[in-house]
């Protein structure tokens, strides 16, 4: 198993190229974070907060969905990379890496369909799993 490293954290580019350059050019292709939130025991409301970066397209997003009340939401938040492709903040949500591996603060506020602010906070330490496509360690 690898070990991490806090940079690992980020959207820092895994390969020896600047970040507009990927292994595979497609406009699909992305570096993301998933967050979902849900009650432990009994279905209920669920919000589900995302952010992405696409190389090829030079832009990030946001998707913010869930259900609340019975009401199902969905809001898409875009930004262009300009000199900054790395700042995790896309229109109203922010998602900031407080310690590596440990802490991370999830925030979506005025102009979001919800607004949030969440933390959340490692239990057990970080794990490296294998990257890639399978066919290629065939």
């Amino acid at each position: 198993m690898v070990r991490l490293t806090a940079a690992d954290e980020y959207f820092y580019h895994q390969i020896p190229e600047p970040l507009p350059n990927v292994a595979l050019q497609h406009d699909h292709w992305r570096e993301s974070y998933f967050f979902i939130a849900h009650q432990r025991r009994e279905p209920g409301d669920v919000i589900i907060l995302t952010m992405a970066h696409y190389p090829k397209r030079e832009v990030m997003d946001s998707l913010q969905m869930g259900q609340i009340g019975g009401q199902f939401v969905f809001a898409r938040y875009e930004r262009p990379y300009g000199d900054d492709p790395h700042t995790t903040a896309v229109g109203p949500v922010t998602i900031d890496i407080v310690e590596p591996y440990k802490t991370v603060r999830l925030r979506a506020g005025d102009g979001a369909t919800v607004g949030l602010d969440l933390t959340f906070t490692a239990r057990t330490r970080a794990h490296g799993l294998r990257r890639g496509d399978d066919e290629a360690r065939r």
